[in-house]
């Protein structure tokens, strides 16, 4: 290689070392906490000892890496077997459905309570969050999965962070009733699935989760270098794009490449999957009614589930 090809091959390399090396600092910098860790500790900051009324531990929740309005309390799964786990492939149904609500409401005492079928305590926390997490979560969560479901290829540019906010409402602590929803369960025809799924001993359910009532994401896009971005979120403003998905979001704004993504339903943070304590029992024991310690724990394998 002739000394003029190495001096050009030198030269390109440092150009590209000084387009790329900004970016990847600005990430660094910006964005140094994982969703799950950072609404993790926000939450125990914002419930204090209140936690899961005191009993749950929070070393069993699953933590998401990503905003969901899916998985929540009564979510249930029909296990094949002794040795299977909770995963999107076993999961009968989610939440709402699994309930017998076809219509849920987005906010409320009856969204908070899932129809009467979840205790939730009177009295939410408020999620505080310093502008470095607001732009994590902005950059790590929320961005990414609007890339999804806007079907955008390429990685996040620097540009779009330049501007970042998030909004969080109050957070709440949520535990299954047991007797109203084993009466669902015996409620149903004997061939239903979920019934012969308690009778046999093959259902794990959502018994708890946390939860936060809504999520306004405020972001900047420049066009120049994030045109896919910005013309996804410009057709999407006063519309819900998403609704299929696992979350969904209201776009508003697009003035000088502002925007707003804002999730108005319940977004579950964590959840705790257990296995039913035997067959055709969910009733409490004696342990008490929100302790779920006479049932059997489980390794849910959910997608986005953050693992340590």
């Amino acid at each position: 290689m002739t000394a003029t090809r190495r001096h050009l091959r030198a030269k390109k390399a440092l150009t590209y070392l000084v387009l790329v090396l900004p970016l990847t600092v600005m990430l660094i910098a910006c964005c140094n906490g994982k969703y799950a860790d950072i609404m993790k500790q926000a939450i125990q900051s914002a419930l204090g000892s209140k936690g899961m009324y005191g009993t749950l531990p929070n070393n069993a929740y699953t933590w998401f890496q990503y905003p969901t309005n899916n998985f929540g309390i009564g979510t249930s799964f029909i296990l094949p077997d002794s040795t299977s786990q909770p995963s999107e492939a076993n999961q009968q149904c989610a939440m709402w459905s699994c309930v017998g609500i076809a219509n849920p409401p987005d906010s409320g005492t009856d969204a908070l309570s899932l129809g009467g079928f979840a205790d939730y305590g009177d009295n939410g926390g408020t999620v505080s969050l310093s502008q470095d997490q607001k732009c994590s979560i902005t950059v790590n969560a929320v961005l990414p999965t609007v890339y999804n479901i806007l079907n955008i290829n390429g990685s996040i540019s620097s540009s779009t962070h330049t501007k970042c906010d998030a909004t969080l409402g109050q957070v709440y602590p949520r535990v299954l009733k047991r007797d109203k929803f084993t009466a669902l369960i015996l409620a149903k025809p004997a061939d239903d699935p979920m019934r012969i799924a308690f009778t046999t001993g093959k259902l794990a359910v959502a018994v708890s989760d946390y939860l936060i009532t809504s999520m306004k994401i405020t972001i900047h896009v420049d066009k120049s270098t994030d045109a896919g971005l910005d013309a996804g979120l410009s057709s999407a403003v006063g519309k819900a794009i998403g609704k299929d998905a696992k979350v969904s979001f209201k776009v508003s704004g697009g003035t000088n490449g502002d925007y707003t993504l804002e999730i108005t339903k319940p977004v579950i943070i964590a959840t705790y999957i257990k296995r039913q304590p035997s067959a055709g029992v969910l009733e409490e024991t004696a342990s008490g009614f929100k302790t779920f310690t006479d049932w059997s724990a489980t390794s849910p394998q959910i997608t986005g589930a953050y693992t340590q």
